[in-house]
């Protein structure tokens, strides 16, 4: 089996960088009947192909150097299969690659270009051709529409144009990007050394697995009895036999409107002005249950960082990942209330001036001061914004902003907040 050979394309300037999809070429495989100078020239050839879309954004020869190194181009360049082609794709950056084979089996040619989706190692696309009683000439005549072929695909369609507006204010998204998720679902190893809970529940198929009363984490577990996610103890009060938790609700009027807590015996849930009992499982029925339950950690794995509106109602909302501290993995979301957008943020600016989230769509800047002021900037327009304050508009931002629409927290509030 003969050993690959990126074959990086000349970078393109057709077409501004944010707007294209990257793709790099790996070299047709030489299969029987063929010398790997002809599979060489034919790829040559789709390569000129490929060149001449627009939308391509193409790497140089000299950086293949750079990003992967000698040793590591043997290493990943000699395997044929689609997971180590997936792994160059990943250690050279780009977002899809072409690769195949070229075969000649007594008087027919074999010519298979797959396209790959490098991040989920998932085939686009795939153009056959058996081409009977041909020369080189014909399979060299086969490359433009099969080139053509495979990048019809719209999943590789480059980002629509957002058309611009007459009033010399700013273009919002009309759709969402491709951002992370807010969310993980991440099982706890706890290594033989599973805290000892109790269980209640509501009776209608939602239980909650607790400590009876503990100044440390892994205090309350919530869910559907299979899976159990831990909430984030925010406050914690004991008197006598009673207890009560505090838990991270945004969506809360009041950090007491979300609890947790026994009370004279009684197990029960506050998730508003009023607290509902529950019924304590017995010792036998709740090992039964936690013996088949998985613990998770934490589902939701954000907070919200920043809020503004402009005049117009339009709304940016700025979430940030939890951990680790003094990351910038913020997520930027645009609209009205009930139709937000997300944005990639690309880049951040955060120090004690403020703070400036960069996107392909324009700048979030927020400057802090006696006043704290705000504006989204594209190019030269500058759109005002009134700054809000997240603590005071948790509630809102986490529910009728709509930011989060369809996601579930994974609180013990879940459904009715």
């Amino acid at each position: 089996m003969p050993t690959l050979l990126i074959a990086l394309l000349a970078a393109a300037t057709s077409a501004a960088p944010s707007q294209k999809v990257k793709v790099a070429i790996v070299p047709l495989t030489a299969g029987e009947g063929v010398s790997e100078k002809i599979a060489a020239s034919i790829t040559e050839v789709a390569t000129s192909e490929v060149r001449r879309i627009p939308s391509i954004q193409l790497i140089t020869q000299q950086e293949v150097g750079t990003l992967l190194g000698f040793d590591r181009q043997r290493a990943l360049l000699g395997c044929q299969e689609d997971t180590c082609i997936a792994e160059v794709g990943g250690a050279l950056g780009v977002e899809h690659l072409l690769f195949g084979t070229l075969s000649k089996l007594g008087e027919s040619w074999l010519v298979t270009f797959k396209l790959m989706e490098v991040k989920r190692a998932k085939m686009l696309a795939q153009a056959n051709r058996r081409i009977r009683n041909g020369t080189v000439d014909d399979v060299l005549d086969a490359m433009a529409p099969m080139i053509k072929e495979l990048f019809g695909n719209p999943e590789l369609a480059p980002p629509a144009p957002r058309p611009a507006r007459t009033d010399g204010k700013p273009a919002l998204p009309s759709e969402s990007g491709p951002v992370a998720p807010a969310w993980a679902e991440e099982p706890y190893d706890f290594a033989g050394k599973r805290p000892e809970l109790q269980v209640a529940t509501d009776g209608k198929g939602r239980y909650f697995a607790f400590v009876p009363y503990s100044s440390e984490g892994q205090a309350l577990f919530v869910g559907d009895g299979k899976r159990l996610f831990e909430q984030r103890i925010v406050g914690a009060s004991a008197q006598g036999g009673s207890f009560d938790y505090s838990f991270w609700e945004p969506r809360a009027p009041a950090r007491w409107q979300a609890g947790f807590g026994v009370k004279d015996g009684t197990p029960q849930l506050q998730c508003g002005k009023t607290a509902a009992p529950l019924k304590l499982l017995g010792k036998s029925e709740a090992k039964k249950l936690l013996d088949k339950a998985q613990l998770y950690k934490p589902r939701w794995r954000r907070h919200a960082h920043a809020l503004a509106r402009d005049d117009e109602g339009n709304y940016y909302f700025v979430d940030r990942a939890r951990e680790p501290e003094g990351n910038k993995d913020f997520r930027l979301f645009i609209g009205t209330k009930g139709k937000m957008r997300a944005i990639k943020v690309e880049d951040a600016i955060v120090d004690e001036a403020g703070e400036i989230f960069f996107t392909s769509l324009g700048r979030l800047k927020m400057k802090r001061g006696a006043q704290t002021e705000a504006e989204f900037v594209v190019g030269a327009l500058r759109t005002s914004l009134v700054w809000l304050a997240v603590d005071r508009n948790a509630a809102f931002a986490y529910g009728e902003l709509g930011a989060y629409a369809g996601e579930v927290l994974g609180t013990a509030c879940d459904g009715i907040f």
